[in-house]
Parts: structure tokens; sequence; C-alpha cells
């Protein structure tokens, strides 16, 4: 996407070299979607895993390049990734260090606060996890709609312990981003703030591509920003993604809002997530969420139709990118998604991918008693993405996940 006339292409740090000006900040303009042929193989499927609730033995891992997908993702038609196209926009940031965890999770290892200037001037915050040693991986986090960074830099610092650098921002206008609370002027802007900070972490990583981590909402950001930045992505991972609502706005509210974003884009609804239940059973976290005074609980109208239109982008992200490995990861209990259409979704992709459902788990896998299988078994995603292989095994797994999700959803609470 090229730089509008007059955006400001400062930011401000003294120890990354500058980007080039002029390139693009996305591979392709989000006003000008194309829709390419899905290539032609139709061998994957989802190899799934169902855990035991307690304590879950992570998967055994090894190390993959970096640097692109090996021939065997995607049926042999994806490339391996090639050098990052940046946008002279995030030169520089301002650095802090930070404690981690600071009034969320206890014993969570420190953490770099940085400034990201933006190309339309917006001055947003993120956490930076850099490893102890060269980076084996780059990975973008992005959070859901009512949280930010802060609730889920417990998993960034195992991501940062596996060899991961890890970039955590908190969208624009949410955590610690007082300006335009709750607001974002569109989809387009949303997704640009993402291929944005993907320049940022690829100047400080090194490394051309990066995997895109999204949870809950972020799921659904993830997924249409990897359609406009997909030559720089090389995995996709997602948290109990909020592609499929269980709960949502009512119906007098959904026209009120369509009514506001013609003549007053600015003025907020709630967000129908006020009950701390509604992510996690785990007490201490659900004191957590009901006192966090960084959560956001409203949104504008514009944020709402930018939402909307990221739904339809999500939706369509096998119809206009090559595939790309990618990972899901559902709580059984989950009353804020619902598992059994993100799962059909997925599976539909055609695309290779693993699939980790845990039994008694709530939204927030973060939030569970022990969540250090969901950890481990986050950064073993990240090691060893899914490849395209599939066996008989598979089939039969494929099979249990699937009834595992519909049972999970009945069980939600929906009827």
């Amino acid at each position: 996407m090229s730089r509008d006339k007059g955006e400001s292409a400062t930011a401000r740090s003294d120890t990354h070299p500058r980007h080039p000006r002029g390139m693009a900040a996305t591979d392709r303009n989000p006003a000008d979607l194309g829709r390419p042929k899905r290539p032609g193989s139709a061998s994957w499927s989802p190899r799934i895993a169902q855990r035991p609730a307690a304590r879950m033995t992570p998967t055994v891992t090894e190390s993959v390049p970096a640097t692109g997908l090996s021939a065997g993702h995607g049926g042999g038609t994806t490339t391996a990734c090639p050098p990052s196209r940046t946008t002279g926009i995030l030169r520089n940031a301002t650095r802090r260090r930070d404690a981690g965890g600071r009034g969320g999770v206890a014993g969570v290892k420190g953490f770099e606060g940085i400034r990201l200037r933006l190309s339309d001037g917006y001055d947003a915050y993120a956490r930076l996890w850099s490893p102890s040693d060269t980076p084996r991986g780059a990975v973008l986090y992005l959070h859901g709609i009512q949280s930010h960074g802060q609730w889920f830099e417990a998993s960034a610092a195992r991501l940062a312990e596996a060899g991961f650098m890890v970039l955590l921002p908190d969208r624009r206008g949410s955590g610690r981003n007082t300006a335009d609370r709750g607001h974002a002027p569109s989809a387009a802007r949303l997704i640009r703030d993402v291929a944005e900070a993907m320049s940022e972490l690829h100047v400080r990583s090194g490394l051309p591509c990066c995997t895109l981590l999204g949870v809950s909402w972020g799921g659904k950001l993830a997924l249409a920003a990897a359609r406009e930045c997909s030559r720089r992505v090389e995995h996709i991972v997602l948290v109990a993604p909020g592609l499929f609502p269980l709960v949502d706005l009512p119906w007098s509210t959904k026209a009120a809002v369509a009514a506001a974003a013609l003549v007053a884009p600015r003025r907020t609804f709630p967000i129908p997530l006020r009950d701390p239940a509604l992510f996690t059973a785990n007490p201490d976290r659900r004191a957590f969420i009901a006192a966090d005074p960084l959560a956001l609980h409203r949104v504008t109208a514009a944020f709402l139709l930018a939402s909307r239109r990221l739904d339809r982008l999500a939706a369509g992200v096998g119809r206009a990118i090559e595939p790309r490995p990618l990972s899901l990861l559902l709580a059984e209990h989950d009353r804020i998604i619902d598992n059994r259409r993100t799962l059909d979704f997925i599976r539909d992709l055609r695309w290779p991918h693993e699939v980790r459902l845990y039994p008694g788990a709530h939204h927030t896998l973060e939030f569970e008693p022990d969540p250090q299988p969901f950890f481990d078994d986050l950064a073993a995603r990240l090691v060893r993405p899914p490849a395209a292989e599939r066996g008989a095994a598979d089939t039969a797994s494929e099979e249990r996940g699937r009834q595992a999700a519909q049972s999970a959803s009945a069980s939600s609470g929906r009827g």
C-alpha cells in the first residue's frame, strides 16, 4: 500500500537502521482486493489432537527455518517467503525497559516497551520480547477486542524463551493507547497498522517473514491482514479466534450502529463482554479482568463497521491467497466463539493445519489455572508448523476433533 500524501514518515529510536523510502506497507491495496484461484491440490486436511484436561505433555519440537515455507506446505505452489518490503515509516522507536506482568501475571520476564509512530501520526504502545540469542523466528501478536497486551505477557515471554522475537502492540484506541479510545477509522487502517508493525518487527529481527498470532477478535484481524501481507506471513496461529461469535450485539443496537456510522461515526457502543466469566473460570483471573483499568468496554460505530469489514475479508482469505500453515487452538467450554463453525471454516480452507482442543478450558487459555501446557503447545506450534502430510490416523483424529468441537459448542450455552 503506498503512503498517503502528507502522511508522517517519522518514528523514534537510536539503534535500528532506516527503512528505504517509498516502499509499500502491504503487498496489496485493501481497496483493490484480487481473488486468485486457490491452488489445486485437495490433499490437505487437519491433524487434530485432543489433550487431557490436567497436565498436557507438549509435542516434541524441532527447529524449522524462519525464512519461509518448506516445499511441501500448501501443495507445492507457495514459494519461500521473500525479503519484506518496508515502509519508511517505523524507522525508530523510543525504548523503555518494563518489568513484565506488572499488575498482571506474576513471574513474567521483562520486555521492552516501545512507541510506534504509525503512518497517520498515531502514537501506539507495544511490548517487545527479544530472545537471548539470534531469533529463530518473529511473531506479531494481536490481542482481542476488549483485552490488551498485558493479558498475554506470559505466553509472549514463553515464545521468547523458545527463541522467537515477539512484538505485541496495543491496538490503536486500546490498552495503554488513550488517544481515540475505542475508535478505528476503517478496516484498511487497522490492516495497515498490522503491516507497519510487521515492518518494525522485520527491522528489529532481521527476518523477512513472521508468524501472525491472533487471539479472539485478533484472530480475524490476523486473517484479514494475511490477505494483504501474504508474502510476509509464513505461519498463522489462531487462539480461540473471533470468527463466529456466540455473543453479539442485539439487533436494535446494530441498527443504531448502522445509523451512527453515517452521521456520527465516533458515537460509542458497549462491547457485550462485560462478564469476566465469559473469559475464564479462574477466580483470580476473573478478578483481574473485573478490575482491569485498561480493558476496553466501548467502541465507536466506525470501529464496529471496520470489524464487520474484517469479517468479510477473513471469510474470503482462502480464495485470496495461497495456503499458509495454520495452527488453531480452541477451548472446550468457550462461551464467546462457536467452536464447531470455526473448525468447519478452517477445514474448508484446505490449508495444512493442526487443531488443539483443550478439554475443560475456557475462552482465554492464558488464564487457565495451569496455562503452562498451552504455553508449551504454542511454542511447539511455532517451532514446527503444520505440514501437508495426511494419513489414516489423521482422518480418524479429524473426525474425533470435529465431534468434540460440536459437543463443546452444544455445552457452551447456545441453546
